[in-house]
């Protein structure tokens, strides 16, 4: 495995680093593409507070870590791998997270993880895995469930839209 990776496109580079470090901040959107599955959601920035940003995401309040400034009202991606995310059957009571509604399509089993595609409510497709545990109550999700996804708070990456 190389220590250090070039991510390049049409001949120029757009990001140079350690491999988890591209993977786990992307500088753009090609780059966040490029290498891994990704999660992409839509939002608008508010507010800057304190390394957060009040937004909107996909209709819904939310708050963002990110050290990038972001002026009120810009569009932005906010990129989620699929381990970042998790999905409970209900809503938890009394949390300030955003928790989007969705229906899961299909689970894949792959031995110690499950991908979980969920179609959510305003129409997005998003990819969340889980590890296997079977002594967990959820073991699985089943196509057909009606769930709530959510993320790791300050696992996102928000980036201008476009960029």
């Amino acid at each position: 495995m190389s220590d250090r990776v070039v991510v390049m496109s049409e001949g120029r580079i757009e990001q140079i680093g350690a491999p988890a470090e591209v993977y786990e901040e992307p500088v753009n959107l090609y780059v966040a593409r490029f290498v891994g599955e990704t999660n992409i959601l839509d939002g608008r920035v508010q507010e800057r507070e304190n390394g957060h940003v009040a937004a909107v995401v996909e209709g819904a309040p939310c708050a963002l870590a990110t050290k990038r400034d972001l002026a009120p009202g810009t569009p932005v991606k906010v990129i989620l791998r699929p381990e970042d995310l998790w999905l409970e059957r209900e809503q938890p009571a009394g949390e300030r997270q955003l928790w989007l509604p969705g229906t899961v399509e299909e689970t894949v089993y792959k031995g110690t993880t499950y991908d979980i595609a969920v179609t959510l409510d305003i129409g997005k497709r998003v990819v969340a895995t889980e590890f296997f545990n079977e002594d967990a109550e959820k073991i699985a999700f089943f196509a057909g469930e009606r769930v709530y996804v959510s993320w790791i708070q300050g696992w996102e990456v928000v980036l201008p839209d476009g960029g």
